[in-house]
């Protein structure tokens, strides 16, 4: 046995299979990847989304604490009473450095309301005459003096009268009191003042190291969340974790207490990363199952291609002096058996079939000698008419041998029309042979279509057709038109007569029966034989053999007879 073949026939049934079960699988682990892609990222915005509402929540947490300490201070009665009392003193020195009991006491009020774990980094209380207090980070007094000189608090007490809610919130920045530290600091303001007369004693400054919102805004170690805080004037308070990727999906919220807002983004990488190693497994596994494939159908391949193989051996040293009655093939293939069978009552039929084909073949030969005979028949009538003197039977006799010629050229399928027409011209000039006068006919062509390509003889068949149904129930003179031309970029034949025209139900018979044979050409091919058929026969032959647009039309003639026309595409080689 030839293991080659086996291989061969093996081999391709595993790459196709192989093949289709690779794109059904890749298309199975593409739709895969995107929905678990997709999926994890609206669980992943969904999980930013709660992260965004917790980093919200700090945020406030963290503008609430300074702000109550700040309100605190505010509506403390004792540091009220204190600075009502100083309000009168206008001189430029700080009230707080001569009078020793009163700072202490102010400061202690101060650290209480701080509280004992002390989470604001520092209070500190002052007013336009220079007078300052505070609780919490230190401060240098040539600092405090100099602020306290060059900023005009009086205004600043006014404007914070009558902000809302009486609070401003400053952005963060180095501490103007001193210079010992490096941090930045969000400083809370509001009026010091005596609610029953309204009138605004000082300014209450509550700072807080930003810092410390900077932790409170971390999401633990690995996660790659980038973190934006902006005030309520959209100014941008501090960002965490900065991210260089062209692609960041966000999610904000915003604080409606105090307008601040917080933007978290992350990348789609960092985004889709816990759920990389179950697409790296879904892949990985998705290999092995193809590998298993593919070595269960080289097995199977192998056990199926066996029978098939040795069959195809068998069937290759069958020759027609030894033909098997039967086929070693011994498989218990439902199918194999099958086909074992059929090749067997082939064997048969081709056996019985020898005795058939010797006969016919030898018509065959017989039948060569048809067109032989006529050519030479037609050259003695020609000999003896020449040798009479009789030219109008020499004429006959050439014209009918060269359409003789014309058709039994089997190699030629197409021609040009100049080839047809002649064959047309020489069908029609014996026609007037055996008319005489009562029959005439024309043949125009502009030069621009002799040499288009048709299909041989389409068009005797409809000249035919004048002959056998035009002229039957019409007196003479009879008349035939053939005209060729180019319109419209179009090639156009036409073939006119002057019988008894074509009534609408002939016509309605004739197109039904091309769209038939059109739409079931294998189912009806035998139908399709000259005699009665010769111009549907002749319009399919166009539309099936020359390419491009055709189009056909069968109308009455004026003032009698019948038009039909064919037209096509030029093509301009």
């Amino acid at each position: 046995m030839d293991h080659t073949g086996h291989t061969k026939l093996s081999n391709r049934f595993v790459y196709a299979f192989s093949l289709v079960f690779a794109i059904l699988l890749l298309i199975t682990i593409t739709i895969f990847y995107f929905y678990i892609t997709y999926s994890g990222m609206q669980i992943v915005i969904l999980n930013q989304k709660e992260q965004t509402d917790q980093a919200i929540k700090r945020v406030e947490a963290y503008l609430s604490e300074i702000d109550d300490k700040s309100y605190q201070v505010m509506t403390d009665s004792r540091i009220i009473n204190i600075f009502s009392k100083i309000s009168g003193d206008i001189s430029p020195e700080n009230y707080f450095d001569s009078d020793v009991l009163s700072k202490i006491d102010t400061a202690s009020v101060l650290t209480s309301i701080n509280g004992p774990s002390l989470p604001i980094w520092r209070i500190s209380v002052y007013n336009q005459y220079g007078d300052f207090i505070n609780s919490g980070g230190v401060v240098d007094p040539a600092y405090v003096k100099n602020v306290l000189l060059t900023s005009n608090i009086g205004e600043e007490m006014v404007q914070l009268q009558y902000t809302p809610n009486k609070i401003e919130i400053i952005r963060p920045h180095t501490d103007r009191w001193s210079n010992l530290y490096n941090s930045k600091y969000l400083t809370v303001k509001r009026p010091l003042m005596n609610i029953y007369s309204k009138e605004v004693l000082g300014i209450v400054e509550v700072q807080q190291s930003v810092r410390s919102l900077y932790d409170n805004l971390s999401f633990g170690e690995g996660n790659n969340i980038q973190v934006k805080v902006f005030d309520a004037s959209g100014n941008q308070i501090l960002e965490r974790n900065i991210l260089d990727h062209q692609k960041i999906y966000t999610t904000t919220a915003v604080s409606k207490k105090y307008g601040w807002k917080v933007e978290l983004g992350q990348s789609r990488a960092s985004m889709l990363a816990p759920y990389n190693p179950i697409i790296f497994m879904v892949c990985l596994g998705a290999l092995l199952i193809l590998i298993l494939v593919v070595f269960i159908t080289l097995l199977i391949s192998r056990r199926i291609s066996r029978p098939l193989v040795t069959l195809t051996e068998t069937v290759k040293r069958i020759n027609i002096n030894s033909m098997p009655q039967d086929l070693p093939v011994s498989e218990n293939i439902d199918e194999v058996i099958d086909l074992k069978q059929s090749f067997s009552n082939m064997l048969t039929r081709i056996n019985n079939s020898l005795s058939y084909e010797r006969r016919a073949w030898l018509l065959a030969l017989q039948s060569q000698m048809n067109p032989h005979f006529l050519y030479n028949m037609l050259s003695v009538i020609s000999a003896a008419a020449l040798e009479n003197g009789d030219d109008r039977v020499v004429k006959m006799c050439s014209r009918m041998s060269s359409m003789f010629r014309y058709v039994a050229n089997y190699e030629e399928t197409n021609v040009t029309l100049q080839a047809e027409l002649q064959h047309v011209k020489n069908y029609l000039a014996l026609m007037k042979e055996r008319y005489e006068d009562y029959f005439q006919f024309e043949i125009t062509v502009d030069e621009a279509v002799q040499h288009m390509m048709l299909p041989k003889l389409v068009l005797q068949p409809l000249v035919e057709n004048c002959f056998m149904h035009g002229f039957k129930n019409v007196e003479p003179p009879y008349e035939i038109h053939i005209n060729a031309y180019v319109q419209q970029q179009l090639w156009v034949i036409e073939i006119a007569d002057n019988g008894s025209g074509i009534s609408d139900e002939k016509k309605k018979d004739i197109t039904e029966k091309i769209s038939q044979y059109q739409s079931r050409l294998p189912q009806d091919f035998s139908n399709m034989k000259i005699g009665g058929m010769g111009m549907i026969s002749a319009i399919l032959r166009f539309q099936l053999q020359v390419s491009g647009y055709i189009d056909y039309s069968i109308e009455n003639n004026t003032p009698r007879g019948t038009i039909i026309s064919i037209r096509g595409e030029m093509h301009h080689d």
